[in-house]
């Protein structure tokens, strides 16, 4: 549906682009002595069917392009299965979400003060990304993210050669530090 949907957009914007160009064209050549043609004036002048039929079919195409965009907008890049060369000419396949649990595990297992509340694979365009939301308990969040790459890398290329592309940690919880004592001074 995605491709269609990207040459339905293609097709409206090049045809919108097309029709204003040559509006233009006419406008800056002929100007206001260039008499209207009948049929727009029997569309917007004349109480017709026809003003009746256009306007209908102008709404349908409104409709049928605002429900491609948002079927093309609101599609999640989440993978479903997460495939990788085998041996020879062989594909092995992996459900994400199981692959996700496994990482998520080996996280909270291997990187001290990181809790992994979701982790979510997709695809990049060279390799994959990984995104992970995690409360974060410990004191340098930089070295858990780095330790944490390196751990799903490494993860990712001993299950099937799957490269990791990028690594986003989404904090959504820090440790909750006292505020240093203030010397009472007169």
């Amino acid at each position: 549906m995605r491709r269609f949907t990207r040459v339905i957009a293609v097709l409206a914007g090049l045809t919108c682009l097309i029709a204003g160009a040559v509006t233009l064209l006419l406008e800056v050549r002929f100007g206001a002595s260039r008499p209207l043609p009948t049929w727009w004036l029997a569309l917007v002048s004349d109480s017709s069917s026809h003003t009746l039929v256009a306007a209908v079919g102008a709404a349908l195409l409104a409709l049928v392009l605002l429900v491609l965009a948002a079927c093309a907008l609101s599609r999640p890049r989440h993978a479903s299965v997460v495939e990788f060369r085998g041996e020879g000419s062989s594909v092995a396949r992996i459900d994400a979400r199981a692959l996700e649990r496994m990482l998520q595990r080996r996280v909270a297992e291997g990187i001290p003060g990181l809790i992994p509340e979701d982790l979510e694979i997709r695809p990049e365009e060279f390799g994959w990304g990984v995104r992970l939301t995690a409360t974060y308990t410990g004191s340098d969040l930089l070295g858990a993210h780095s330790a944490t790459k390196d751990l799903l890398a490494a993860d990712l290329q001993g299950i099937g050669g799957i490269e990791l592309a990028a690594l986003d940690v989404v904090v959504t919880g820090l440790p909750s530090h006292s505020a240093p004592a203030s010397s009472g001074g007169a």
